[in-house]
């Protein structure tokens, strides 16, 4: 029996947001002391990854799928090369 991760729903996306930017929110008020483009500029990054994440959700899917399918690169090698590389 395996065990499959499974995707939060939106509204468990934004309270795990909300606690996010408990740690954040701090942080980026220090930032706005110590220079108000820096700190607008770190505080836009937030804000949208914040928001992307709780619209669409999956942060870093594309990663863990290309990570899960690493063996096709060597498919792509074969088709190009015309043999296969055992080592």
């Amino acid at each position: 029996m395996g065990t499959e991760e499974s995707s939060l729903t939106r509204n468990q996306r934004i309270i795990l947001s909300a606690a996010i930017w408990l740690v954040v929110g701090p942080l980026i008020v220090g930032f706005f002391f110590m220079s108000l483009w820096f700190g607008f500029l770190m505080l836009a990054v937030a804000g949208w990854t914040t928001y992307d994440y709780v619209r669409r959700g999956d942060m870093a899917g594309h990663i863990a799928s290309g990570m899960s399918r690493e063996g096709f690169v060597a498919d792509g090698a074969e088709e190009s090369f015309g043999r296969r590389d055992d080592g």
